[in-house]
């Protein structure tokens, strides 16, 4: 089989892609995957191989793409979709931390709104993880992807630093389907 090969390898990103009440949404954490397709309605863009790119206004956008696609098939960039929220899922360690570092708070019954800067220390696995470099079946002429964790934390914040994006937590709950909910009545407020 033939291939051609991701002009933007470095810019693919462990996360989901997915659209939350018309919102482009890029979700990195724990539980990622079932709460997005819930909350999105099965209005996902992307599993696991979000890619991120921006135009010329610093507008961020997102869509599916792996490292190499079969001849014939077009451009994923074609698909890709505005950015509005980060959303950091956390799992039940992390939210009860939060609440540790924030007595004022009796229980966490929304997504918080993050800095930026908080929100790219939270999520360094989700920025920093790459497929192992002996991989099996790694096309031939694959373009080396950058792996020290310093460099993809860096380029991850050269794409999305100065965008219009905001960065939420959205803390633990007992069940998928209550973050869903969480998620998407938050989504709808935050417009």
């Amino acid at each position: 089989m033939e291939f051609i090969f991701s002009e933007r390898p470095n810019n693919i990103f462990y996360g989901d892609i997915c659209k939350i009440n018309g919102q482009g949404c890029l979700i990195f954490g724990f539980g990622k995957s079932e709460a997005a397709q819930i909350a999105s309605s099965d209005n996902m863009i992307a599993y696991d191989m979000a890619c991120l790119t921006r135009d010329d206004e610093g507008t961020l956008y997102g869509h599916f793409e792996m490292e190499a696609r079969a001849k014939g098939i077009d451009d994923p960039i074609k698909e890709r979709i505005e950015i509005k929220n980060f959303l950091r899922m956390l799992d039940q360690e992390e939210t009860q931390r939060l609440l540790d570092l924030n007595p004022h708070l009796k229980a966490i019954d929304g997504l918080v709104e993050i800095p930026y800067d908080a929100f790219v220390a939270s999520c360094t696995y989700n920025i920093t993880f790459t497929a192992p470099a002996d991989f099996p079946f790694r096309p031939e002429g694959l373009p080396e992807i950058e792996r020290d964790p310093q460099k993809r934390i860096k380029h991850f914040i050269k794409l999305s630093k100065d965008s219009n994006v905001r960065s939420f937590v959205v803390p633990w709950t007992d069940t998928v389907e209550e973050k869903a909910v969480l998620i998407k009545d938050a989504l709808i407020q935050k417009k």
